[in-house]
């Protein structure tokens, strides 16, 4: 059996901070794997299972960051176990915020919790995933910089951390330390883009909105408008979740992007009914069982199924029924359709470390489709935004980006009638439940 201690402080007010990191990660996972804090021995809060088919035993010592060392060294000694059955997740000020590595042994490096259980375990060889809180800045005392909970602007990469830790503990389960060691104790790589990394204001100018005929279909399908509940998420600039604001509705729109959801909270200031959550989908921090409705669009195919699922699952009110739409939107048949899509194969670029998931996300005979076409006369400029938003078009530091712009325009003059160009859309629409959906 293996002993996997998360290490914090408990009491409320301690919730959050950057010193609960090692809560946070075990609660992450715990949930992920179907188990629960439901024991309480060793003075700590206990969840035991089999994953990947390792017996464990999770710990959460209540005795305080300090003295976390006796916790552990109880559990140890009743099932007659070695530090090599320890493996210990905890906060680390030397590591970025959102970094992970693993180790099997070594100093305290100034960790009172580490410290503590090396002196009960007298050593330092036990396995423990260290996640990054950043560095303290100059002038804050050390033990109140790890008390203090995460700003807004860092909350996505404290989620990538708990995230990235987590996934570090399933490899030691399913194969070794080493392995897990070899896998994200490797150099920092240069940061991969997000799909839609500074396009924000195209996103917002050149996207186009969904037809009437759309949000009739909605509410007509789960019913009034005021007063359902939405989850709009992968919410970009706003533009579907206007729509649900002005029909009455209360909305959860989450976007983990910064520069679309401050576009968003600016277009949309004027809403009480709106919850803005700039967060990734896969932890969107809604409360459990808030969401009458889900509207994922085409970021769905972004998403991380793997985990978006079980958070879905938990954020919707009742699951045995239809409580979830899925919405691709693409062009339809245009006399340019040929010629643009020439352009885009010639200039398109690669998303760094991004695959898009084109699948079907709802299993065979688990959903329903409503398919609408329509038209949208477009300017010039939304035209060239609704190209330039697309995750695959140039951007302007892209040497080809005037080319690009250039033969845009070039197509756009030799269609276009007055200033406008008329364009047809297609929006294909799974409606189905959150259970239906695939992994």
């Amino acid at each position: 059996m293996l002993i996997i201690a998360g290490l914090g402080n408990p009491e409320r007010q301690y919730g959050g901070t950057r010193h609960n990191i090692g809560f946070e990660a075990l609660d992450k996972f715990v949930f992920d794997h179907n188990l629960a804090f439901n024991k309480v021995k060793f003075r700590s809060h206990i969840a035991e299972g089999v994953v990947f088919g390792q017996k464990i035993m999770l710990l959460k010592p209540q005795t305080y960051m300090n003295r976390s060392g006796e916790a552990i060294r109880d559990a140890l000694a009743f099932y007659k176990l070695g530090p090599e059955n320890l493996i210990v997740i905890y906060d680390d000020t030397a590591l970025e915020l959102g970094e992970v590595r693993v180790k099997t042994q070594g100093s305290a490096g100034g960790h009172n919790g580490i410290k503590d259980i090396i002196y009960q375990l007298d050593t330092d060889e036990f396995a423990r995933i260290r996640i990054g809180i950043g560095a303290k800045p100059p002038k804050v005392p050390l033990s109140a910089y790890v008390l203090s909970g995460f700003f807004k602007e860092e909350m996505e990469d404290m989620i990538k951390g708990v995230t990235l830790g987590t996934d570090a503990l399933e490899l030691i389960l399913k194969e070794s330390v080493n392995a897990s060691m070899n896998r994200f104790n490797k150099k920092k790589k240069p940061e991969k883009n997000n799909t839609h990394n500074n396009k924000s204001e195209s996103y917002d100018i050149g996207r186009p909105n969904y037809p009437d005929a759309f949000f009739d279909y909605l509410y007509e399908r789960f019913g009034q408008a005021d007063g359902l509940s939405i989850a709009d998420i992968g919410a970009g600039t706003g533009k579907i979740t206007k729509r649900f604001l002005e029909k009455g509705s209360r909305v959860f729109a989450v976007e983990p992007d910064k520069k679309m959801m401050a576009i968003l909270k600016t277009n949309l200031a004027a809403f009480a009914n709106l919850t803005s959550l700039q967060r990734p989908a896969e932890m969107t921090d809604i409360p459990s069982g808030a969401a009458q409705l889900i509207f994922c669009g085409n970021s769905y195919m972004w998403f991380d199924r793997k985990r978006v699922v079980p958070e879905f699952q938990r954020i919707v009110e009742a699951r045995d029924k239809p409580n979830i739409i899925i919405a691709r939107l693409g062009p339809g048949k245009n006399v340019y359709t040929q010629e643009l899509l020439e352009i885009d194969n010639k200039f398109k670029k690669s998303v760094s470390g991004r695959t898009p998931n084109n699948s079907n996300p709802f299993k065979e005979g688990s959903y329903e489709q409503k398919t609408f076409e329509y038209s949208v006369n477009q300017s010039y400029d939304e035209f060239l935004h609704g190209c330039l938003s697309a995750s695959h078009a140039p951007t302007p530091k892209d040497d080809d980006f005037e080319e690009y712009c250039a033969a845009l325009k070039q197509l756009f003059d030799k269609y276009s009638v007055d200033g406008e160009l008329e364009g047809t859309f297609r929006l294909v629409c799974l409606v189905g439940s959150v259970d239906g959906l695939v992994l």
